[in-house]
């Protein structure tokens, strides 16, 4: 990987694990250009569709993007299509995106390509036959990030 990250050379790896979850039901995986999700979590608080907005890694620094910033790293999502919102419902069932076309996953293409479906599944339950349950130890107080200034940071020292 260290070759892919310093030199940009080809990535032996084709599938990122995003997120699975077996307490929650959740899960998002990316195979190749394919992304699936499933799931939904904090009753839909947090879920569904948000707008990137031409999203750029100076954004989520909380920069402005400029003309210094590479064209590489601007996603340009084009027009928000009008079912959006209703097209993809993980929590009713997965979602699938084509990303290398699609970074902004504005169309679900589940039932328009069901055999991809059906392979990223295959490689989901692969995944989860292999995890390992999530521990979700009680909530403490003392983690919230308002007494760090505002971030997520160790809260417990030991000797």
């Amino acid at each position: 990987m260290w070759e892919t990250i310093t030199r940009g050379t080809p990535s032996l790896r084709t599938s990122i694990l995003h997120n699975i979850d077996p307490i929650s039901n959740t899960a998002a995986l990316r195979v190749g250009k394919y992304k699936i999700v499933i799931g939904m979590t904090s009753a839909d608080d947090y879920d569904g569709w948000h707008n990137p907005d031409n999203l750029t890694i100076d954004k989520i620094l909380n920069r402005q993007h400029n003309d210094t910033t590479p064209s590489q790293l601007i996603i340009e999502c084009g027009q928000k299509p009008d079912n959006v919102f209703s097209d993809c419902k993980p929590n009713e069932s997965p979602c699938l995106f084509d990303i290398s076309t699609d970074p902004c996953e504005y169309v679900n293409l589940a039932d328009t390509l069901p055999d991809v479906l059906h392979e990223l599944l295959v490689v989901l339950d692969y995944f989860n036959s292999t995890a390992v349950e999530p521990m979700y130890p009680p909530d403490d107080p003392a983690s919230d990030p308002a007494l760090h200034n505002g971030a997520w940071v160790p809260w417990i020292t030991t000797s």
